[in-house]
């Protein structure tokens, strides 16, 4: 199914795109958990990788229900304006994770020039996301200060979550498109 940007895909689009947001503003939460957790073995900065993959399924929903360049983008980018006009404590570098986000989530399906949609294609667009929010992190989260072994294991552990929720994303598309008339998608 082909779609495009049209003002009836923009509102779903954007109303999907709320939601997340609303989502990743608790993720903030969840991830302040993790992180005290993780402080007492010296891994508190692991926790921002370990819930990475939350933070990044606006991308995949959009981009799999709506099927048209810039989707996933679209999607990434207005959830992250979302979680920083709740108030989260992000601030304006919110907006700017989301560019960084939506630009490597968007990545996987360009190279696979919007043509499939399935595992592997979410694993491609997780590991491009993964390098993307990587360099975001290496900048603005002191990544570059990491020892080596530390910086792979937060590399590896980014990806895993970012696939985990790329496949839960997967599975909640199939629900939707199940649950709703395809002519609402085209």
């Amino acid at each position: 199914m082909k779609s495009r940007f049209s003002l009836r895909n923009i509102i779903l689009m954007t109303l999907i795109s709320i939601i997340c947001g609303v989502i990743f503003y608790s993720v903030s939460f969840l991830e302040d958990g993790i992180r005290m957790l993780l402080m007492p073995f010296g891994l508190s900065v692991m926790a921002a990788d370990i819930s990475q993959g939350p933070w990044l399924i606006t991308a995949p929903i959009v981009g799999m229900l709506f099927r048209f360049p810039g989707s996933s983008f679209f999607g990434q980018f207005v959830s992250s304006i979302v979680e920083m006009l709740m108030g989260d404590q992000g601030g304006w570098t919110d907006a700017l994770s989301g560019v960084f986000d939506g630009v490597g989530y968007e990545a996987g399906f360009f190279f696979t020039r919007y043509r499939h949609y399935g595992h592997l294609t979410l694993a491609l667009s997780s590991f491009c996301a993964d390098i993307t929010t990587f360099i975001y992190s290496w900048f603005m989260n002191g990544y570059n200060k990491l020892p080596l072994d530390l910086l792979s294991v937060c590399f590896v552990v980014r990806f895993i979550s970012i696939f985990i929720f790329s496949e839960l994303a997967y599975f909640i598309v199939k629900m939707i498109l199940r649950a709703i008339p395809k002519r609402l998608l085209e």
